[in-house]
């Protein structure tokens, strides 16, 4: 079965990446699939969280698929080893499957952004979108549209724009 997310991967490139996922363990394939799903970087708590495990399954997890090259980590960091990687183990998770996995995603980036203004809002609302979640999606949407704009504010700025040149003057 193939779909947009690998259709770039050749057949062969495709079969080996497949064998090489099936090569893993129950539990570290399941932890890539979530991985997959969050995206292309990710840290541990983010991962943990989704995937629904206690500290040790996750990190036993986590040290087999370093292990096997299928994630790096690197300033306290995972990635894959290389994009087709993920965007395989994408395509091989069913759409069904794929929506509830987002919506573990989004529910864990939810918890674990608290209170806090810094969360990353247009995670949580691709997430959202992605599982159906419409009116927390739309939410999330609205306060990354508003995080942008303080983050882009910069109050000297128009100021300067202004004033002229002191060589113009």
């Amino acid at each position: 079965m193939r779909s947009a997310c690998d259709a770039a991967v050749p057949e062969r490139v495709r079969d080996v990446i497949i064998a090489r996922l099936g090569r893993l363990t129950e539990l570290a394939r399941m932890v890539v699939n979530v991985a997959a799903v969050i995206g292309r970087e990710f840290d541990f708590p983010l991962l943990r969280t989704a995937a629904a495990l206690d500290d040790d399954n996750a990190a036993t997890a986590v040290e087999e698929l370093v292990r096997r090259r299928v994630f790096r980590f690197a300033d306290e960091r995972f990635d894959f080893g290389h994009d087709r990687i993920r965007g395989v183990a994408l395509a091989e998770i069913l759409p069904p499957r794929r929506r509830i996995l987002h919506r573990q995603v989004a529910d864990a980036l939810h918890a674990l952004g608290g209170g806090r203004r810094d969360r990353d809002w247009a995670a949580l609302a691709s997430h959202c979108r992605e599982a159906g979640l419409w009116p927390r999606a739309a939410e999330a949407f609205r306060e990354a549209g508003r995080s942008a704009s303080v983050r882009s504010a910069e109050p000297a700025r128009p100021l300067s724009l202004l004033s002229a040149p002191s060589s113009a003057r």
